[in-house]
């Protein structure tokens, strides 16, 4: 058994489909104290509509000044790593009591030493060699999945916040 509980479950599966379809560094993601809290993804920076949810990231690594970017993670009907459906299950889970979005159940926060554990975890449990992947394999998977996909440069920055051909150091073939 990889995680502790259904809400836990809830949790990861969430979090680790954001982080994918999102191109999220696992540090936009989770709580880590040494971080002003005006960093954390809130409950109140994400939006439901019936087709996608919108996150706004207030402030990003390549976004110092905290200009913000709104990103939109569309629904993909039939996909068990669906975005929409997977945060929507999580939301409807979650306690009440923190602002913070990705918590446990007890209302702590999740940290990106737990969710390199999960997903070191969740590899063992599917016989894959956890060694060759981190937290920073979701953005790297993202980046080549919209490159496989075909999306142009453009498209791939902007779904990553890249502001340089950093992106390209992502791509794996």
């Amino acid at each position: 058994m990889v995680c502790s509980s259904t809400f836990e479950r809830f949790l990861f599966s969430a979090a680790f489909s954001i982080a994918f379809h999102g191109c999220f560094r696992v540090g936009e993601l989770t709580y880590d104290k040494r971080k002003s809290q005006r960093h954390y993804l809130k409950l109140a920076d994400i939006s439901f509509s019936p087709d996608a949810v919108i996150i706004f990231l207030k402030s990003s690594k390549t976004d110092q000044a905290g200009t913000g970017s709104k990103i939109t993670l569309n629904r993909k009907k039939g996909d068990p790593t669906c975005p929409v459906s997977l945060l929507s299950s999580y939301s409807d889970h979650r306690p009440q009591g923190s602002e913070i979005l990705f918590t446990h159940f007890d209302g702590s926060p999740l940290t990106g030493y737990q969710f390199s554990a999960i997903l070191k975890k969740s590899l063992a449990v599917l016989g894959i060699d956890h060694t060759r992947y981190t937290s920073h394999s979701f953005r790297i998977g993202s980046a080549t999945n919209g490159f496989l996909g075909g999306l142009s440069e453009s498209d791939i920055k902007e779904l990553g916040r890249w502001k340089s051909k950093a992106y390209t150091a992502y791509i794996r073939s």
